[in-house]
């Protein structure tokens, strides 16, 4: 339920909502429930004085991601310049920000390649692909890399060729900015290479055009393990992992930051 209007503090719009009022009674006998509503049904009989009552879009976010990291800010999905309310379009940049939280995996984003690579870590001809990065911030960048078969003739293993394709990778990324080691590069089962994001804030990578080295084109990394979460509330929440309740951080209370781990 929601109020605007003159308050009897004198200023000329103190709002307020109430998503669930409940009343309790201190006893001889006990603690008992005198009345309770959600306003799910509009204002009850029991209240006197409300002439309308509207829906505040639901209570608590709702965010649907695919994305190695979620951050949700707010009780109101609204755009900050566009009211909640639609019988209040000037009621804009007000409504105060109640559950805080992070989605988010531990592990670095790893890419092994679909297919194995060459054997004896020699490339017949020189590759020129490309390597997308995608950031926490939700910034994007293409680096183009390439590795010469000049410079894998030596090899004579695949371990051999991951370092070469260590270096020119790491070679493009210090040229885009990035700090050296940003992603590492190794060998997964003895046959396919593995690139891996040393840099935390390197939540994908995506590989184009590197076919010669076991890469199919457009793949990209996946960050499997443990999932870690945390959410604040002030009052209650629940968080829900397929339907099941991993954490309840419901009722009255200040803003604790319970957390949990999940696979």
């Amino acid at each position: 339920m929601f109020a605007s209007g003159a308050g009897w503090q004198g200023g000329t719009d103190e709002s307020w909502a109430i998503d669930n009022l409940k009343l309790t009674l201190k006893t001889a006998t006990g603690l008992v429930q005198a009345f309770f509503t959600n306003f799910d049904e509009g204002a009850p009989s029991a209240l006197s004085g409300v002439t309308t009552t509207e829906a505040v879009q639901g209570f608590g976010p709702t965010v649907t991601r695919m994305d190695s990291q979620v951050n949700f800010l707010g009780a109101l999905v609204s755009p900050p310049d566009t009211s909640p309310f639609p019988a209040l379009p000037t009621f804009t940049n007000v409504f105060a920000v109640r559950w805080t939280g992070q989605l988010f995996v531990d592990q670095a984003a790893r890419l092994i390649a679909e297919n194995p690579g060459p054997v004896n870590g020699q490339l017949t001809a020189s590759v020129s692909f490309t390597l997308d990065v995608l950031r926490a911030a939700g910034t994007a960048l293409s680096v183009p890399v390439t590795l010469t078969a000049d410079a894998t003739t030596d090899n004579t293993t695949l371990i051999g060729l991951a370092a070469d394709l260590g270096s020119a990778i790491d070679a493009a990324l210090v040229e885009s900015g990035f700090s050296p080691g940003a992603v590492g590069v190794g060998v997964e089962g003895g046959t396919r290479l593995r690139l891996v994001a040393n840099n935390t804030t390197i939540t994908r990578l995506t590989i184009q055009g590197a076919g010669s080295l076991g890469f199919a084109t457009g793949q990209q990394s996946v960050r499997e393990g443990p999932v870690s979460f945390f959410i604040a509330s002030d009052d209650g929440a629940r968080l829900y992992i397929d339907g099941n309740l991993v954490v309840d951080n419901d009722g009255v209370h200040r803003s604790p930051w319970p957390s949990r781990r999940s696979r």
